[in-house]
């Protein structure tokens, strides 16, 4: 395999941890087992929680034009681990930009750990041709990595072109623990196929987790409303059919 001079993460500073629930503006039960979506809320929020990057590339430019001064606040939010970022690799994409992306992406990685942050391995590809450089740098038997799926199931091509990815990745760097953003989504396809060997983890999107949290919050409300317009209480409402009953008979 040709080296394209991507850094390596270290493999004492992986994560260990494992977040199983999104962070979407709601209650957190347990912070160590959050996810926490880079740019949707204050970073301070984050305390304790594993920040994750699946958002679209333009929002993950200043964690590499500000390494350190990004770096600065994860450390001050005092996160449990990161995720490495996920810059795209398109599949009609230049492969120089392919790798590029994948170059930053472990670089950033690196720097992370050597400043004390535990990391989350991120798999990520474009398809067959990208298998030669894409995973490099990633520790085999990584206690977890991560990858996301959020429009993977779109038609078959793009659900067999995330499989033989997924397959691929695990085959190349045989982790313990795969955690999939998104996969909730699309877990009617997705939990017969997926590669044996390690264990599984799948989280719904942030979208996905925001939107089910407004639904509750809206039937809370709608429930408050009719209490408001009808408050009466339930020994009121036995006192009015008494007085119904007690009419007919007499």
């Amino acid at each position: 395999m040709r080296d394209f001079g991507i850094p390596s993460l270290l493999p004492d500073q992986l994560a260990t941890g494992l977040p199983t629930a999104v962070y979407a503006g709601g209650p957190v039960t347990d912070p160590t087992q959050t996810l926490f979506l880079w740019r949707t809320y204050s970073l301070t929020r984050a305390r304790g929680m594993t920040v994750g990057f699946f958002v679209w590339d333009d929002k993950l430019e200043q964690l590499w034009r500000q390494p350190e001064k990004q770096t600065a606040r994860l450390l001050a939010a005092s996160v449990m681990a990161v995720i490495e970022p996920d810059f795209s690799l398109w599949a009609d994409a230049p492969l120089a930009e392919q790798i590029w992306n994948v170059y930053r992406t472990r670089t950033l990685g690196r720097l992370w750990q050597e400043r004390g942050l535990s990391v989350i391995p991120n798999l990520n590809w474009s398809g067959p041709e990208s298998f030669n450089f894409c995973f490099q740098g990633i520790p085999f038997c990584a206690p977890v990595v991560a990858c996301e799926c959020r429009t993977a199931g779109q038609n078959e091509r793009d659900r067999c072109a995330f499989l033989g990815g997924l397959w691929e990745g695990i085959h190349q760097r045989e982790p313990a623990h795969v955690l999939i953003y998104g996969g909730v989504e699309h877990e009617s396809w997705l939990a017969p196929q997926l590669p044996p060997g390690p264990r599984y983890t799948l989280l719904e999107s942030w979208t996905r987790a925001r939107g089910r949290l407004r639904r509750a919050a809206e039937r809370q409300q709608r429930a408050r409303n009719q209490l408001t317009l009808f408050p009466t209480t339930g020994e009121e409402l036995w006192a009015d059919e008494a007085q119904a009953a007690a009419a007919v008979v007499a």
